[in-house]
């Protein structure tokens, strides 16, 4: 009996010691995690509210939805600038959008580039600026070469067209379609300061039924070599990643080019590389786009998939979905596509949608994976609406400290791209009413290269941890303002202060010197010796409890 009151006492203590670790874990906050948001603007579903070239009404709506974005936490802006191979800019290749000025091939008014203007202001709040197109889409449902300026490629090579489910979309195995699409992506990536390039799904069409893609000329023009129409469709998707990727890369190395696949790349009762899971379509069978090559290849900087499902859906598991693509991310840079469309909208298949912790399980979820490193949210207007408090939940809690996004997986070998030197503190000042104020001077090699943003740390009683989120103050943009006052957590308190430079490449500088409010200071805590402590320390806990 006295044994197995000890024994009870004993899991007792081991269950306690857990939960207080799983509390801990859980109030951990990456300080570099991509919190990111699809604006799309195809049939107007985010951005703008309606087609005007009045560039007041244009720029004022932006700015209502990066505020309201930047007010919950997000730090990523996907922004769809080319939703019907038209622009959103203005471009000596393709014409005004439609879905911009309310008319294909007319500009705003008074010379506006909304462009420029949308990557000014997210970079002036801190928030990386993803320039997302739809490399192949021509037209949406019923749209004919009349809806369209002259010079729309409907108009202008209608033999580069298929038309496929009431919609047009460029033909993958033409090679001057691929070099179309590549001189498009040129000119962004020349003439705009974009964080990175991003293509979603729609490469070949989804399926409709039993309609047939109408590119059997093309087969039989280019396809030789190949024994079927699969592999040359797929191998057609290969070189325009590839080709993108090398042409990026040769005008602006720092530019990222990720890709946001359908979220199944093949089932498993396919494919025993597959995934655990009975899709209806798959991006490699359906959508030709083998995006595990991709990556494996180094085509691709990062990979969004579409996991639109929930956490224990039958037929596709969220969970399962995710752990396959961070098990197979070959070292590439894994974001996890979230549906906050579907929130709110549960069904007899999927009632999870109807519950407020579906999308927090999915980010807690993320934050466990290897190789995966942040969210996107589908889309803008779903976000904002706050369905099932959502964006109350990343407002207050997943997301209640900032964080910057993820560096670029290029490496650094040209001394005009490396990494900023981090900034000079000067010495802080206590203020009335419990203020402080922090001053820093900017390296000489920041000042010329314009970092992307400040990243300002304070560690309360001395303890400095730069992994965790909820020790930062604030991420500030370059702009020319080098101090902060602000008031702090515990006044008369020892704590210590820092200040980073996270550079064009989202990667962060080593930090500057730590300064104190009240000096003495405690040690710097080592969050990798504080870790190898904490197992160290459990180790000889269980080999005294257990004799092993």
């Amino acid at each position: 009996m006295k044994n197995s009151t000890r024994l009870h006492c004993f899991f007792t203590l081991i269950f306690t010691l857990f939960s207080f670790n799983l509390s801990l874990f859980a109030q951990y906050t990456p300080d570099t995690e991509m919190r990111g948001v699809w604006v799309a603007s195809v049939l107007n579903i985010d951005y703008p509210s309606y087609g005007t070239t009045n560039e007041n009404t244009l720029q004022n709506d932006w700015i209502q939805i990066i505020d309201k974005h930047k007010a919950l936490g997000i730090n990523a802006l996907f922004v769809q600038i080319r939703p019907t191979a038209d622009a959103f800019y203005p471009s000596d290749i393709v014409p005004w959008s439609r879905y911009l000025t309310g008319r294909s091939g007319v500009a705003p008014a008074n010379g506006f580039d909304p462009l420029a203007f949308m990557i000014e202001t997210a970079h002036q709040r801190g928030m990386a600026f993803h320039a997302w197109l739809n490399p192949y889409r021509v037209s949406m449902d019923g749209q004919t070469g009349a809806s369209f300026a002259p010079n729309h490629v409907l108009n202008a090579h209608p033999d580069w067209c298929m038309l496929y489910n009431k919609r047009y979309i460029l033909n993958p195995g033409l090679p001057e379609v691929r070099a179309h699409i590549t001189d498009v992506v040129a000119e962004i990536v020349s003439k705009y300061n974009v964080d990175g390039v991003h293509f979603d799904d729609y490469f070949y069409p989804y399926k409709n039924g039993n309609e047939t893609i109408k590119d059997y000329d093309a087969f039989q023009k280019y396809g030789q070599g190949f024994s079927n129409v699969d592999d040359w469709r797929r191998n057609n998707v290969d070189l325009m990643i590839s080709n993108l990727s090398q042409t990026i890369k040769s005008i602006k190395p720092n530019v990222q080019f990720g890709i946001s696949p359908f979220g199944v790349w093949r089932n498993g009762y396919r494919d025993p590389e597959g995934s655990d899971t009975r899709a209806g379509l798959t991006c490699y069978d359906d959508l030709y786009a083998d995006v595990r090559k991709w990556m494996r290849e180094n085509w691709v900087d990062y990979v969004i998939p579409q996991i639109y499902w929930t956490v224990g859906f039958s037929i596709a598991d969220h969970d399962k979905i995710a752990r396959w693509w961070s098990d197979n991310a070959s070292g590439k840079t894994i974001y996890i596509g979230h549906g906050a469309y579907r929130v709110g909208q549960g069904s007899n298949r999927e009632p999870n949608w109807s519950d407020p912790n579906e999308i927090p399980r999915q980010i807690r979820l993320a934050r466990s994976l290897p190789y995966v490193r942040g969210s996107v949210f589908f889309s803008s207007k779903s976000l904002i609406a706050n369905p099932l408090g959502m964006s109350d939940s990343l407002r207050l809690n997943y997301y209640r400290y900032p964080a910057a996004p993820p560096g670029s997986n290029f490496s650094i070998n040209n001394t005009s791209l490396m990494a900023c030197e981090p900034p000079e503190v000067r010495p802080i000042m206590s203020q009335a009413g419990g203020k402080v104020l922090i001053r820093w001077q900017p390296s000489q090699l920041a000042l010329r290269r314009t970092p992307f943003q400040y990243i300002i740390y304070r560690f309360a009683d001395g303890r400095v941890d730069y992994t965790n989120a909820h020790n930062i103050i604030a991420i500030l943009p370059s702009n020319g303002k080098t101090e902060m006052t602000f008031f702090d957590a515990k006044a008369g308190s020892n704590n210590l202060y820092a200040v980073t430079v996270s550079d064009c490449l989202n990667n962060e500088t080593s930090p500057t010197t730590v300064v104190s409010m009240n000096p003495p200071v405690l040690p710097r805590l080592d969050p990798e010796r504080a870790k190898r402590k904490h197992v160290s320390w459990f180790k000889s806990f269980w080999r005294r409890a257990f004799g092993k």
